[in-house]
């Protein structure tokens, strides 16, 4: 286990977000919290799983490059599920950062995470 800094860039149509903040680091797996909720990154293969959560939700999604894959969206008061269609258009892994452009609810976006 390894405590690494990590740049965090989320970009949709309307906004970017930058961020920097202390993460952990254990084989193929980044956690790190982004204010009030927890983020795990793990990458198996060529398959990267983003899994955000606080007390209020769950958001799982999955990423394999060029695919269509399904996430899940948990409302935990209400535990409603709701299943997500994402589409990776590139999935980029790299030793020190990870890049991911993917359209869900038909809105492209774009995730970055950058070891520092």
């Amino acid at each position: 286990m390894a405590k690494i800094n990590v740049k965090i860039m989320l970009k949709n149509d309307k906004e970017l977000s930058t961020y920097t903040t202390s993460a952990i680091k254990l084989d193929n797996v980044i956690k790190y919290a982004e204010n009030d909720i927890k983020v795990i990154v793990s990458i198996d293969n060529d398959i990267v799983t983003l899994i955000r959560e606080n007390n209020e939700y769950q958001l799982k999604l999955i990423f394999e490059n060029m695919k269509k894959t399904k996430g899940n969206y948990l409302l935990k008061d209400n535990n409603v599920n709701i299943k997500l269609d994402i589409f990776t258009k590139s999935l980029s892994i790299e030793e020190n950062r990870l890049n991911i452009i993917y359209v869900l609810n038909d809105v492209l976006r774009e995730y970055t995470l950058i070891e520092e």
